[in-house]
């Protein structure tokens, strides 16, 4: 059973992204966290698209807008950057 899973996990992620490389030796709980790893990347691009359209950030600077987002969102992770709107400020820019 747990081979089954394991399995179905790397060929989802596999499917999912040709770039990726799954190491052969990796165990369930190991997959279950790239799997998480993905899940959450995956949230987090929806929702910087969804708050650049919903903030009409122009697709010609989605790019950079993006950009600096992850910018900001290591600098939060750092402790540099305050929490405070800083989302709404960098989306002030691209307007």
């Amino acid at each position: 059973m747990i081979d089954t899973l394991k399995q179905q996990i790397i060929t989802y992620l596999l499917e999912t992204d040709s770039e990726m490389k799954v190491a052969p030796n990796l165990e369930l709980p190991d997959l279950v966290d790239v799997l998480i790893d993905k899940a959450n990347d995956a949230e987090l691009e929806y929702a910087i698209l969804s708050y650049a359209y919903s903030n009409s950030v122009p697709v010609e600077n989605f790019e950079s807008f993006h950009g600096d987002v992850i910018k900001g969102l290591e600098s939060l992770a750092e402790g540099e950057a305050a929490a405070d709107d800083f989302m709404d400020e960098i989306a002030e820019k691209y307007l």
